[in-house]
């Protein structure tokens, strides 16, 4: 079972989707050395085609075009989206991240009611949790946009509402993790793939490199679409072998040990709890013990999604005294926490008999 969101608009560069807002992610190195602020060509829909954008932002920055395009289509499609944020909170084609704008402006579900996940009446009843968010505890790699407006000089509220500034700062990321991995620039795609596995915001070496990956498939294939400006883009398949012995300069985790998971994934171990509450038969949390499928045929897979950051949701599977799921899937990079061994039962569903 797996806990995953059904998104409004999703960063298109993830696996599948867990959390509403990416957390726990890279935090992002400070450049070396400052760039000068960049000039960036006047806004509006009628200035430039959006393709020129990308063009003019990867020389000024000394990013090749593939990348910077490559990039941004996973992320966004390479569509503005009328300056909304996705459920990753990140803005604009380049996907700059700004949860602190998104969070203001995005409902919260699941936040009213009373109903037991367990589905089980004959126990104790659980208590209700709010999942308020902290702007305090937001993560670096939720504010990409405030390290691309510090690159950049540009204000943040242009850079999510602006493409031309967006894609500005997203090349200038790309740069700025280039320099943070001792690497210089480039014109070859290839000596870019550490920049593109930090720009995933991944801490595990597995998500990282799903992500670059997916960038250097799609630089080898091609693209072409016409985006929401009303002009197309596209993409030329370019043959290219990454260095992907960069990745070592990012230095991120491996695969925890414990968890229950294919190894190339890279998943981490954040157990669920289960211990006694009180003396009262039965109040045990935050899951039950079992031994599936000898005793419990599996027949389902139910996937939902937490409707919050990464950090909460993290919190939410280890209070002994709340509900649990066996795997959490980050919506930003597709990476996986397991929290439940499969043959025990989770409480999540709210019905017994699907939970079990």
């Amino acid at each position: 079972m797996t806990d995953t969101p059904t998104p409004r608009r999703r960063a298109a560069g993830a696996a599948a989707a867990l959390t509403v807002l990416l957390s726990g992610v890279l935090a992002m190195a400070p450049a070396q050395a400052s760039p000068p602020t960049a000039t960036v060509m006047p806004t509006g829909s009628g200035t430039a085609a959006r393709a020129d954008l990308f063009r003019a932002a990867g020389e000024r920055h000394r990013v090749p075009e593939p990348v910077l395009l490559a990039v941004s289509y996973l992320q966004s499609r390479w569509d503005a989206h009328r300056g909304a944020p996705s459920v990753d909170a990140g803005f604009g084609p380049m996907h700059l991240t700004d949860a602190r704008a998104a969070l203001a402006t995005t409902p919260h579900h699941h936040t009213d009611g009373d109903e037991d996940p367990r589905g089980d009446a004959s126990r104790p009843a659980l208590a209700r949790h709010g999942t308020p968010e902290d702007p305090a505890r937001l993560p670096a790699a939720l504010r990409t946009l405030e390290r691309a407006a510090a690159l950049t000089g540009l204000p943040a509220d242009r850079l999510r509402k602006d493409p031309a500034a967006n894609i500005e700062g997203g090349a200038a990321l790309l740069a700025d993790h280039q320099r943070a991995a001792g690497l210089a620039p480039s014109t070859d795609p290839a000596q870019w793939y550490a920049a593109v596995a930090a720009y995933s915001g991944a801490t595990e070496t597995g998500a990282a490199r799903r992500y670059a990956d997916d960038v250097f498939r799609l630089i080898a294939t091609g693209a072409s679409r016409r985006t929401d400006d009303g002009t197309t883009i596209t993409l030329p398949p370019t043959p290219v072998r990454p260095d992907t012995r960069q990745m070592g300069r990012l230095h991120l985790r491996s695969t925890a040990p414990g968890a229950e998971c294919p190894r190339g994934l890279g998943c981490d171990w954040t157990p669920a709890p289960y211990q006694m509450l009180s003396e009262e038969p039965g109040d045990f949390g935050n899951h039950d013990l079992s031994d599936r499928p000898h005793n419990q045929a599996v027949d389902y897979i139910v996937i939902h999604d937490t409707e919050a950051t990464w950090d909460t949701t993290l919190r939410l599977v280890q209070d002994p005294a709340y509900v649990s799921w066996h795997y959490s899937l980050r919506s930003a990079d597709g990476h996986i926490a397991n929290h439940l061994r499969a043959k025990d039962v989770g409480w999540h569903a709210g019905n017994w008999y699907v939970n079990s």
